[in-house]
Order: C-alpha cells, then sequence, then structure tokens
C-alpha cells in the first residue's frame, strides 16, 4: 500500500473511538431503544476490520525497514512483533463484537445474557487491556520509523495510536455502568424489530388514541369536488401559504356555513401538493370528548402525529421514558407541558431541510370550553412568536365574541354567502338529485320544472347555510304531494333552531314506537360512552324494558326515525348527529339524569335477560357486542346517578344476587380485550389485572364472595349494603379480596361499608404474597383510604409481604408521593425495612427506592428520621443513593442527599467508581461542583482500573467535568498517575486538550519531568503530536524561578535531555515533527546534549536529515559548531592542568 493511501486510511480510523463512545453512551441509556445499540454493535465490528486491515498493512510496509535499516533490524522486528500481537487481539476484540451483532438478530433476552457474561468474565476487559498495552509502544516505535513511510503516515499513525487509545479509555471506564444498565433490562421481550415497533405503538397510543385519518375520510366522503376552490384562491390564502414565517389563519363563519368542509379541502390540497405533504397536521374537533378535554385531545392528537413523521429518538419518546421512569405517577398532561413538546418538535421540524415550514389545521375551535380555548390560542400566539419555530396555523370556528378578541387581529377569512354560493348550489342539486333518484322525494315522480323550483328557492333561502339547506330537502321529502310540497317550500322556516324545532316535531308525530326508539337513540348518542359503537346501540335499542318486545333494529332505520338529525359514520362505525348545534339542541330536550337511568336499566337488563336476540348484533367478530359495552359500563353509568330509582335498585339487586345472571356477566367481563376493560389509566389497568386474578382464584358464580367482590370493585355501595344486610352470614368466610379491590380502586365508601360491618378486619392478607390492603391503597396512592386503613385498632403500618415490601415502599416504588408523605407522618413507621415488588427485582430500602423514583419531597422527609440508613448498598454494583443518584445524573437529589451529615461521598461501588466517578462521566458540572463542595470528599480515589476522576474526565473528553475538577485544584492531587503512570498533564497532552494543558502548567505543584510507565514526558507527547503550543507552555514554564511562584516553590528542574524508554529526546522529537522554532527554543536551553542517541543508533541531526528537515538540521548543525567552538575555547586551560597533573604525577 502506498504511503498516501495508507495514511487516509489510518487517519479515518480516527473516528473509531467516537464511535465505541457512542455505542457505550447507548449501552448505559439501553432501556431507552434497543434497536439502534445494536447498529452501532455491526458499526464497530465493521470499524474493527477495517483497522485490522490497516494494521497488517502497516506491517507489511515495515518489512522494508529491515533492508533499509539493516542497523536497526532487532528493533523493527520487535516492531512488527507489536503490530502482530495488536492484529491479533484484534481479531479477539472482532470475535466478540460479532458474537453481539449475531446474538441481537435473535432476541433482545440472549444478546443481553451475552455481553453481561462477556462482561462479567472480563473476557472483553483482558483484550482492551491486552491492546492499551501495544498502544504507547506502537506509537512512538512507529514516531520513530516513519521515515520509510512518509510524514503523512507517521501523523496518520499518531492517530491511529490516539484512536486506540481513546477506545480502550472509553470502553473500560464506562463498564461499570453498562452491567449497571444491562441489570435493568426486562427479562421478557421479543425480537429487536417487533420490540421497537410494539414501542412506537405504545408510545402513540399513550399519546393519542384519536383517529384523525378516520376523521378526516369520513368527512371527505361527504364532500363534493371542487368544494372550497374560492377559499384555495383567496388572496389572504395563498399569502398565508406562501410567504414565510409564523402566521394564524382565522376561517370564521355562521353554524352551518360549511366551515369543515373548507378545512377538509384544505387539508386534500395540502396533501396532493408534493411540497406540503410531509409536514402538514390537522385534527378536527367533532365533540365527542368533553368540552374541558377536546384542547388536551387537540394538542395530544397532533402531537402523534409529529411523533409518526420523525424517527427516533424524539422529544416524545424522551417525555415517555421520563414517565416511565417515574412509574407513570399521572397519565395525564398539563397543557403547559403540552405546548412545550409541541415547541420542542416544531424547533426540530424546522432544523429539517426537507420540511421546513409546518401546516396545522385545526376545526372547531369553538367546540372547547372557554379556559382551555383560551390556552390553546395562547399556546398557538407563543408558538408564532417563537423564531425557532417556522409553523402555520389555519383555525376554523365558528363567529364568536370571545374567539374574536383574541384572533381578530390574525389575518382572518370571513365565509360570506356571496363566496359559497357557487358550491352550496352544487350541493343543493346534488341532494336534491339523489333524493328524487331514491325516491324519497314524491317517491321520485318528478317534474323538470318543480326540481327547479325546489332548488332555486332552497339556494335563495339558505343564505350560505349548508347545513340549513340539508335540514330543509330532509323535511320536504316527507311531503306526500305535490301542493304539500309547494307548501313547505312556501313555508321554510327561518335559521338551524327553527329548522330543528320543525323537524322534531315532525318526529315527535311519528307513530309511538318509532318516537320511543327515536328518543332512546338520542339519549344513547348524547349520554353513551365515547366508545360505544353502531351495533351496541343497535342491541341497545332492539332490547325493551318493563316486558316490551324485542325487535331488531338496522342502521336505516335509526336513521329514518330520527329524520336524518342522526347520521351513520362507516369509519368509525359509530352513529353521531349530524352537528353540534343539533346536540345543544337536544340536552334541552333529553335531560342527563331520565337518560342514565333509562341506559343503566336497559344494561342491566340486557346481562340479567340474556336475550337470544342481542347475540346476533353486531354480524361480524364480537356476536354480543352490547353485551360487551353492558357488562363494561353499566357501573359507570350507574355511578353518574345522583339518586336511582327504586326499580332501578331492585334490578341491580337482581343482577348481583341471581347466580346465572351474575355468571353470565363476569363472563362477559373476561372474554373483553385489554382496549375494553382497561382503558381508563395505568392505576386502573392493575386494578383490572388484580380483579381477574382475585376472580379465577375464588368461586365467583355463588352468592358468597362473586357479588360481593365485583360491588366492591366498582364502588356499588348501596348494592354492597343490601348484599351483606340480606346474607351477612355468607360473608365471613372471606370478604377480604372485596376489601383488597376497593382499597385498589379507590372507593372509600365500599372500604368504610365493609369495615363498619364487622365482616372483615382491616389487617387481613392475602394468603400467597401476604399482601394487605393497605399495600393496595398505598400502591395506587388513594391517601384517604390509607388514613382510614391506619386508624383501625390493630392495623400495623410495617406489615410486610412475602418479599419484604411494605406499603411505604409500595407507595414510592409505584410514584405514590403524597401517599409515601402520609405514611412517614406515622409514628411506628420503620423507615429501614427492606423489599422486592418481584422475585426478580432486587431489595431496597425506602431511601433508595425514593431516589430511583425522584421522589425528592420524600428523600427529603427521609433524611430527617436520624435512624435512616444513608450508605446502605444496593443492586449488583452494591451502590449507595448516592452513587446511584450520581450515576443517573440527578443532581439535585446529589445535593439533597449531600445534606445528611453521615452520608460518605467517597463511598465507591463494586468497579470502584464513586459518585464523583459517575458525575465525570455524565460531564455533569453541577454534579460535580456539588460533590467537590462537600467538606469529606476525596477527589483522588481511584477506581479498579487505576483511573482518578481528573484522569478519567481528560481521558474520555469530558470538557465541563474536567472544566469544574481543575478549578478545584486546592484538594487534587495533580501529579497523580493512572494505571499507566501518567499524570493529568501527560493524558492532557496526549489527548491535545490545549486548554487543560495550559491550566495545569500554571499550576505551581506539577511535576514537569513526571513520566509514565514507558519514560514518557508531557513534553514528548505534545512534541509527537505537533502542538506547539503546550510545547511552547512546557519550555516557558521551564524557564521560571522559584520566586515566581508565591504559594509553593517549584519542586523540580527541568531535564531537558530527558529520553524515553526508546531513547528519544525533546530535540529528536522535533526535528522529525520539523518544528523549527520549537528546536530553536530547545537548543537554546542550557545544558542540551547534541549528541545523545536513541535505541537505533540516530541522533537528532541523523533524523533531521533522514526525514529532509533542512531547517532543523541547519540549526542542529550551528548548535554543534558552537559547542565544538566553546570546547576549543576552553582546551588550553584543561590541556595545561593536565600537563602540570601528569608532571606531579
Amino acid at each position: 500500500m502506498e504511503a498516501v493511501s495508507a495514511a487516509a486510511a489510518i487517519a479515518g480510523l480516527a473516528t473509531l473511538a467516537g464511535q465505541s463512545s457512542k455505542l457505550i453512551i447507548q449501552l448505559v441509556a439501553l432501556c431507552h431503544d434497543c434497536s439502534h445499540i445494536f447498529g452501532d454493535v455491526e458499526t464497530l465490528c465493521e470499524n474493527l476490520r477495517s483497522l485490522q486491515i490497516t494494521i497488517k498493512d502497516v506491517e507489511n510496509n515495515t518489512a522494508e525497514l529491515e533492508e533499509f535499516l539493516p542497523d536497526a533490524k532487532d528493533q523493527v522486528q520487535r516492531l512488527r512483533g507489536e503490530l502482530v500481537r495488536c492484529v491479533s487481539d484484534l481479531s479477539k476484540w472482532l470475535a466478540e463484537a460479532e458474537k453481539l451483532a449475531d446474538d441481537s438478530r435473535r432476541g433482545l433476552q440472549r444478546w443481553t445474557r451475552k455481553l453481561k457474561g462477556a462482561l462479567k468474565k472480563n473476557r472483553i476487559q483482558q483484550i482492551n487491556d491486552d491492546v492499551a498495552s501495544h498502544r504507547d509502544q506502537i506509537g512512538l516505535m512507529m514516531s520513530v520509523f516513519a521515515c520509510h513511510l512518509g510524514v503523512r503516515s507517521a501523523r496518520g499513525v499518531e492517530v491511529l495510536s490516539s484512536g486506540i487509545s481513546g477506545l480502550t479509555v472509553a470502553q473500560r471506564n464506562t463498564e461499570a455502568t453498562v452491567v449497571q444498565q444491562l441489570d435493568t433490562i426486562p427479562s421478557k421481550t421479543q425480537d429487536i424489530p417487533s420490540v421497537q415497533n410494539e414501542r412506537r405503538e405504545k408510545i402513540s397510543q399513550w399519546l393519542s388514541a384519536v383517529s384523525y385519518a378516520d376523521q378526516h375520510a369520513a368527512i371527505k366522503s361527504t364532500r363534493l369536488d371542487g368544494t372550497g376552490l374560492w377559499l384555495l384562491n383567496h388572496p389572504d390564502f395563498r399569502d398565508w401559504r406562501d410567504t414565510h414565517g409564523s402566521e394564524i389563519l382565522w376561517l370564521h363563519g355562521d353554524p352551518g356555513s360549511g366551515k369543515t368542509n373548507l378545512i377538509s379541502a384544505v387539508i386534500d390540497s395540502f396533501e396532493k401538493s408534493t411540497h406540503f405533504r410531509s409536514s402538514l397536521f390537522y385534527f378536527y374537533c367533532c365533540g365527542d370528548h368533553a368540552q374541558q378535554e377536546q384542547t388536551k385531545t387537540v394538542l395530544r392528537s397532533i402531537i402523534r402525529q409529529f411523533f409518526w413523521s420523525m424517527g427516533s429518538p424524539n422529544p416524545a419518546e424522551e417525555l415517555y421514558d421520563k414517565r416511565k421512569n417515574d412509574g407513570f405517577a399521572r397519565d395525564d398532561f398539563d397543557i403547559e407541558e403540552l405546548v412545550s413538546l409541541m415547541q420542542q418538535f416544531l424547533v426540530l421540524f424546522a432544523q429539517r431541510p426537507s420540511t421546513g415550514r409546518v401546516f396545522i389545521a385545526i376545526d372547531g375551535l369553538d367546540e372547547c370550553d372557554s379556559p382551555s380555548r383560551h390556552q390553546l390560542i395562547q399556546a398557538m400566539h407563543s408558538l408564532v412568536a417563537d423564531p425557532a419555530v417556522h409553523a402555520k396555523f389555519i383555525v376554523g370556528s365558528r363567529n364568536d365574541t370571545e374567539i374574536y378578541l383574541r384572533l381578530g387581529s390574525c389575518r382572518n377569512i370571513s365565509i360570506k354567502p356571496k363566496d359559497t354560493r357557487f358550491d352550496i348550489t352544487r350541493f343543493i342539486v346534488s341532494k336534491v338529485d339523489q333524493a328524487i333518484s331514491e325516491r324519497r322525494l314524491l317517491r321520485g315522480n318528478v317534474t323538470h320544472q318543480l326540481r327547479n323550483d325546489v332548488i332555486s328557492q332552497l339556494v335563495n333561502r339558505s343564505d350560505g347555510m349548508f347545513l340549513w339547506a340539508r335540514l330543509q330537502i330532509e323535511a320536504i321529502c316527507g311531503a306526500k304531494q305535490v301542493h304539500d310540497l309547494e307548501a313547505a317550500l312556501k313555508d321554510l322556516p327561518v335559521g338551524l333552531t327553527a329548522s330543528y324545532e320543525s323537524l322534531f316535531c315532525q318526529i315527535r308525530s311519528q307513530r309511538p314506537n318509532n318516537f320511543k326508539l327515536a328518543s332512546r337513540a338520542f339519549q344513547w348518542i348524547l349520554y353513551g360512552c365515547a366508545e360505544i359503537d353502531a351495533p351496541s346501540i343497535m342491541g341497545a335499542l332492539s332490547l325493551g324494558l318493563d316486558n316490551e318486545p324485542t325487535e331488531q333494529v338496522d342502521i336505516d332505520l335509526v336513521i329514518d326515525v330520527c329524520y336524518n338529525l342522526v347520521g351513520y359514520d362507516p369509519f368509525r362505525n359509530t352513529f353521531a348527529l349530524i352537528h353540534e348545534t343539533a346536540k345543544k339542541f337536544l340536552l334541552e330536550k333529553y335531560l342527563e339524569q331520565p337518560s342514565l337511568t333509562y341506559i343503566t336499566r336497559i344494561c342491566v337488563a340486557a346481562l340479567h335477560k340474556r336475550d337470544p336476540v342481542l347475540m346476533k348484533f353486531p354480524d361480524g367478530e364480537n356476536s354480543d357486542g352490547f353485551l360487551y359495552h353492558a357488562a363494561t359500563h353499566w357501573p359507570e353509568y350507574n355511578n353518574k346517578l345522583k339518586q336511582r330509582t327504586p326499580q332501578l335498585r331492585w334490578e341491580q339487586y337482581e343482577l348481583m344476587t341471581d347466580a346465572g345472571a351474575h355468571s353470565f356477566w363476569i363472563q362477559r367481563l373476561n372474554k373483553l380485550p385489554p382496549p375494553h376493560h382497561l382503558r381508563c389509566d395505568h392505576k386502573s389497568q392493575n386494578s383490572m389485572d388484580y380483579f381477574m386474578e382475585i376472580l379465577s382464584s375464588v368461586e365467583i358464580t355463588t352468592k358468597d364472595h362473586g357479588p360481593l367482590l365485583t360491588a366492591a370493585y366498582y364502588g356499588l355501595c348501596d348494592i354492597g349494603l343490601s348484599l351483606i344486610n340480606c346474607e351477612k352470614r355468607r360473608f365471613r368466610a372471606n370478604p377480604g379480596p372485596a376489601l383488597h379491590v376497593a382499597a385498589q380502586r379507590g372507593h372509600i365508601g365500599f372500604v368504610s361499608l365493609l369495615l363498619r360491618s364487622g365482616i372483615i378486619h382491616a389487617n387481613w392478607v392475602t394468603a400467597k404474597r401476604h399482601i394487605s390492603a393497605l399495600h393496595r391503597a398505598a400502591e395506587s396512592g388513594h391517601s384517604s383510604i390509607v388514613q382510614l386503613l391506619l386508624s383501625c385498632a390493630g392495623n400495623d403500618v410495617n406489615v410486610t409481604t412475602s418479599l419484604g415490601m411494605t406499603p411505604l415502599l409500595y407507595a414510592i416504588n409505584s410514584g405514590q408521593q403524597h401517599t409515601a408523605l402520609l405514611l412517614l407522618k406515622h409514628p411506628f413507621l420503620d423507615v429501614n425495612m427492606e423489599g422486592a415488588d418481584s422475585k426478580r427485582s432486587e431489595r431496597a430500602n425506602a431511601l433508595f427506592l425514593a431516589s430511583a423514583r425522584r421522589l425528592y419531597p420524600v428523600v427529603k422527609a427521609l433524611l430527617k428520621f436520624p435512624e435512616i440508613k444513608v450508605n446502605q448498598r444496593f443492586t449488583t454494583l452494591e451502590q449507595t443513593s448516592l452513587i446511584y443518584a450520581a450515576s443517573r445524573n440527578y443532581c439535585e437529589l446529589v445535593r439533597l442527599l449531600l445534606t445528611h451529615g453521615q452520608v460518605d461521598p467517597n463511598a465507591s461501588d463494586t468497579t470502584g467508581n464513586t459518585a464523583l466517578h459517575f458525575s465525570v462521566l455524565n460531564n455533569c458540572e453541577l454534579c460535580c461542583r456539588t460533590l467537590l463542595a462537600s467538606p469529606n470528599i476525596n477527589p483522588n480515589i481511584h477506581n479498579h482500573h487505576g483511573d482518578a476522576p481528573i484522569s478519567l474526565a481528560l481521558k474520555t473528553q469530558q470538557t465541563a467535568a474536567a472544566s469544574t475538577l481543575l478549578h478545584f485544584h486546592s484538594s487534587i492531587n495533580m501529579n497523580i498517575t493512572d494505571s499507566s503512570g501518567n499524570t493529568p498533564l501527560i493524558i492532557a497532552a496526549q489527548m491535545n486538550h490545549e486548554q487543560y494543558a495550559i491550566y495545569l502548567l500554571n499550576h505551581p505543584k506539577f511535576d514537569i519531568n513526571a513520566t509514565n510507565m514507558y519514560q514518557t514526558t508531557a513534553l514528548h507527547w505534545a512534541l509527537v503530536n505537533k502542538n506547539c503550543v503546550i510545547a511552547e507552555t512546557i519550555i516557558s514554564r521551564s524557564l521560571k524561578t522559584d520566586s515566581e511562584y508565591q504559594t509553593a516553590p517549584r519542586t523540580t528542574s527541568f531535564d531537558v535531555n530527558q529520553q524515553n524508554n526508546l531513547g528519544s529526546t525533546y530535540i529528536g522529537l522535533a526535528a522529525v515533527a520539523g518544528l523549527n522554532d520549537m528546536l530553536a527554543k530547545l537548543l537554546s536551553l542550557d545544558g542540551v546534549k547534541l549528541d545523545l542517541v536513541d535505541e537505533y543508533g540516530f541522533t537528532a541531526l541523523d533524523w533531521a536529515i533522514r526525514f529532509n528537515r533542512p531547517e532543523c538540521a541547519k540549526l542542529l548543525q550551528n548548535a554543534a559548531r558552537v559547542s565544538q567552538q566553546e570546547m576549543l575555547e576552553q582546551w588550553p586551560s584543561s590541556a595545561v592542568d593536565m600537563d602540570d597533573e601528569i608532571m606531579l604525577l
């Protein structure tokens, strides 16, 4: 290989250290995203292979040195031997890495076992040490023999040596952190691609479960092609779309003026454009959620779209991981938190050349309640004002005074009848023709003239309101004859409210059964749960009450009896009202409490009757969809009732006490997929899992346990009281599970009911795990229930499970801060008890768990206990709470722990790393400052690899930590050495850290002649790296006198003739590097010797000639002449003295 190509190949390997460092950092964050690590494992393998090839080429080239330098044959063979051994060790390293890469394809669990075993058995560690042993030898010998390979190759070899050094240091000093993080990996995982996809899907559902694409598809299906062209060609819209910068466009009009269709047309126009498609996000506020939740729903859905349009990592993943580390203490989001998350995404989008501006469309802003609507508008204004964000919002709403006050100053477009006349004419023509073709208007017997008259009347009186036109078309379809149609056209109502009243009169005038069916459909749509689908509603409508017959209904029948005030959405398979104004009108007709009473009675009746007709709905996979809904939601409907009728109470009691009906209910509940019966939040999921566990362990079909247990789960206190009073003797056997379920779910009324009844004691525990109700309430964060249970006589606050977990440990482990603080106020609490939440978990006490969950108020409260054990060690690495906090970069927690007088800041784990070592590895300036401010800190402790914190900071290039440590020099030994004898100054010179080297050289206590185990000084490395700044500073520092140091005198004098283990001198290295000025300065120093030879028998002048350094050779020759002249001038006196001595002898 030619010299130039060899140099390029070797210099390219400088990235190897960075690749390894990146791998280690990602291993430390292994639980965040496993998929990225394996890509870097394979990258590391590729770089190791490239390194092998390059070193082999260098070794082949050095074979020519034996002929070129016959006098140095032994030294050349020695170099080649080092290269061969290095290649061999790299082959071992590559083999281990390839095993990891191969195992990564088979599964995360097996891969982590391999890596963990390799680290624990020190295989990789031994390889690292072997490679490190070649590092300095190869670097120095290649700098000597670089005369044959060329100057550029010599520099490449220096880079190679530095790369191997950095790679070894990064691998060595982060091994402890890798092992620690591997211990936290869940044991049950799938293959990496599925893990990544499952993780992203889980985060996506955590952000939002709204099907925004289905909403758009449903709206688009009802819109005529070409609708909204006037808006797309509007000057204000085009300026808003095409100009740079962030801006809000407000599109507003009267109710029913087609705002949603216009927003849909805008979205379609962006999606059809290749330039805007990737940067478009949207949301329709359709009234499916409570008004106070609409703003959060909007932001969460848009953030979800951001999440899918951006790869990993991204801000949503970071927030998810933070919440996950906190144990999902809360699942909800604050408005401010969502706005901040949205702002982070938009900043990242602005940095993408391919994305640039982001377009966000929001329809139905008026659907949000006033306070949250104000927050949403404020959020849009703040995002638009941010110079780092390039976002354009288009917001649709009805004309509203409050919205006008906040958006009136923005660019806005008012929807006027003259703008929409063409669109509404096409809409009316289409709907009228459709009614005629479907024979709904006069059974299709409509003349051309009559058709035109109908269209003309509707267009002229619509005043630009699409919804009004749609309602009138449906109304006139009820005309039986032509004169009825003509009369209806003359008496068309004015406005939407009058139109709704007219339609409702027609609905009321139907047959009683049809009106009852329409009324019940309205009640289900208005007050039913958001998850209810059309088949479930049809199943509910098929079922009668009070001996009413059961009749099947279909979608068309529901729409017909409701006179098209209700529509069917095929994409979401649901019924919905045609407009939000229709919902407000019907809410005045159907009050909440009577409607909920009907809905609850229907659900209970369905579960009690088990009518065969219900089994036929829907015709798909879930053959009894309404029974699923009834089994899941009837307690929810029941709890919304402020007062239950006697009839409803009796029906519920019959359901609970009828063994067949109760068994049927539980069977339906057990068949539910997780999205249905675990739908509320993280805590509900745990509760339902526990509920199902209990149901499988007791006789759920008997009156002894099943009814009371299920009543406890749903908090049905009145039913529970009836069960206890009527059959009290039956419950004395074991009502404990009911107490547990009620405590877990937070039903304090039911817990109090059970305790007052005397059928169960508060400290009842399960047989296997020994869990009490106090554990369950503490885990779920129900402080009021915890307080109630603790007030019971004989209840032990320190009761432990089979694994030693106390209620306090349960509360802390699940992130229930308020409950933990409540338990800490108990006078008999033992804060040092240890436990584990599972057999695979490691034991910990309250302080360590609170530190791991970052519950700072709990940690602060625990530290006030005089008996607290602050230095207790946990995890496989035997870490204290302080070490754990520093390893996780929890700066505030580190500060808090150091306030305790008995905490040991010098404690180390099994790898010898202290809290200060981990703070250095995290490059955390604040943690380093906090630890160094501790009066008992010893910053000079070595870990098991022989590195003190200052050495570790310089080797791993942690700039912030290194700067902090150097400024606290009063307690740090500036001449401390690592396992290779390197002082901080030598490391700084070797790693080319000019800033730190200069700072160290200004320190009065450093040893300027300090050498490592290869007799190499800082000046040697500065000259090898051609770093004139460091070299000049070292020389200048050597010339200072003792009087120039106010704090302490210089401990050693500068040795200008210092030689390393290869015999290289300062002037020789300066000559090889071609540093003329530096060589001149060295030659100007007193006592410099020009005739020193290295192991290969070469002087500095020999190297200058061989490297073709004429200026350096001239300087050395002139220095030699001056030296000879001085000797000749002194020779006569010396000769006389010698003659006299001879005569005397």
